[in-house]
């Protein structure tokens, strides 16, 4: 788009800072900065800190921007392929009914569908609690305890469930989600954030 529309739209509709980011990178490269690394015992695609990658997150969790969906889901393919597992699902984290009505979407499970994942709904979330961005780690626990409910499905022998999430932080929603899975589970539950 030409430079003075640009200036335009942003005079009518001032963009975020996130858009400005985005509006700069091509989601046709490898734009993010793709550096997987293990964080108790999730494995993080990327760091939350690089600009680049905080403008995706947030861009993609509240204002369902197409752009960055499609780049988390490039970086997630990418991580999947250069994988072993076979016969997998994905699980995203689910968010509240209340949360889920607000936005009209998960974020998560958008970046599973623009990698051309279908996200299986094995957890469902009973309790609206508080984001917990805002919260302290002991805090955190005690908010997200209780909060999953195991969808009844029964999975084949050799079926690996890997639970998604945009952000890990204290670890402690993936944990509650791990533990609300793992009885169910055939097979040992793969964590993946998609940063940390």
């Amino acid at each position: 788009m030409r430079k003075w529309v640009w200036v335009l739209l942003d005079t009518i509709y001032p963009a975020t800072e996130g858009e400005l980011i985005l509006r700069n990178l091509n989601p046709d490269n490898d734009s993010l900065p793709y550096d997987p690394h293990l964080v108790g015992g999730v494995q993080a695609l990327m760091h939350y800190q690089h600009p680049w990658v905080k403008a995706c997150i947030k861009e993609a969790k509240f204002r369902h921007n197409e752009k960055a969906l499609k780049m988390l889901a490039k970086m997630l393919r990418k991580h999947l392929d250069q994988t072993n597992f076979h016969n997998y699902v994905i699980v995203p984290i689910p968010l509240s009914a209340k949360r889920q009505r607000e936005r009209s979407y998960n974020q998560v499970e958008e970046v599973a569908k623009y990698a051309g994942f279908t996200s299986t709904n094995l957890l469902a979330r009973i309790k609206n609690t508080k984001p917990q961005t805002k919260l302290k780690k002991k805090a955190r626990l005690e908010n997200i305890q209780g909060s999953f409910r195991y969808n009844k499905r029964k999975l084949p022998a050799d079926t690996q469930i890997i639970l998604l999430d945009d952000v890990y932080t204290t670890g402690a929603t993936m944990e509650e989600a791990r533990a609300t899975l793992a009885p169910h589970s055939p097979l040992p539950i793969i964590c993946i954030a998609l940063a940390h």
